[in-house]
């Protein structure tokens, strides 16, 4: 899970429509996607799921499309390899 240390903006993010696939509470527990994406690894850490969180210095949302890449690779490599 990557994302930017800016990527703060919560208007894009707002509750969604009451739709039975979307709890309520989602939105009460996290203020913006690095928030919500925390939750998201501690859920998948609770289920044993194995994943790594890294946050990105000084980067606003949408603009770090190729230093995300660049994690991502790292961490398929890592894992493909078996060496994590």
């Amino acid at each position: 899970m990557v994302v930017g240390e800016l990527n703060t903006r919560t208007d894009e993010i707002g509750p969604a429509p009451a739709h039975p696939c979307w709890p309520d509470e989602a939105s009460r527990h996290a203020a913006h996607r690095g928030d919500r994406l925390r939750q998201l690894q501690r859920s998948y850490q609770q289920a044993g799921i194995d994943v790594s969180f890294e946050l990105m210095p000084g980067v606003p949302h949408g603009a770090g499309t190729v230093p995300a890449i660049e994690r991502a690779c790292r961490f398929f490599q890592r894992h493909l390899a078996g060496t994590d």
